[in-house]
């Protein structure tokens, strides 16, 4: 940032609320997907492909505006292409995360993190018997 002469503003300041955004849904599907892998062994080699995927088809490393439509809208379906875009608005842009895309990521990270909680504590007591 230095190099580029990029300074760093007040905004950094809403890092910790992205993060725990970010933490909620990661936190979510790795609840689900550890249950799926205790019943189903082949989850974790299908998890470790889709998140290599995954990862291609988040615009970390290329920004969002692509040439080519179609790959645009799925940058825009990943979930976590919100949350990218939030980092940089506030480490960056100095603007605040203050979206309609970011909002609903937020919305459903809380969702995804409730709702793998509550399967997760649901199907605990059958871990023992499945190792």
């Amino acid at each position: 940032m230095a190099y580029f002469n990029i300074k760093i503003g007040w905004t950094i300041s809403f890092i910790p609320i992205i993060l725990i955004i970010q933490l909620l849904f990661t936190l979510g599907l790795s609840l689900v997907l550890s249950i799926g892998n205790l019943y189903f062994r082949d989850v974790g080699y299908v998890t470790s492909v889709a998140v290599q995927l995954w990862m291609y088809l988040t615009a970390v490393v290329y920004p969002l505006n692509v040439p080519n439509k179609v790959f645009v809208i799925v940058l825009k379906l990943n979930p976590m292409t919100p949350i990218i875009e939030s980092y940089r608005d506030v480490i960056l842009r100095q603007k605040l995360p203050l979206n309609i895309e970011f909002s609903i990521v937020a919305f459903i990270s809380v969702i995804i993190f409730l709702s793998g909680w509550y399967i997760f504590h649901r199907a605990e007591h059958l871990f023992a018997e499945n190792i």
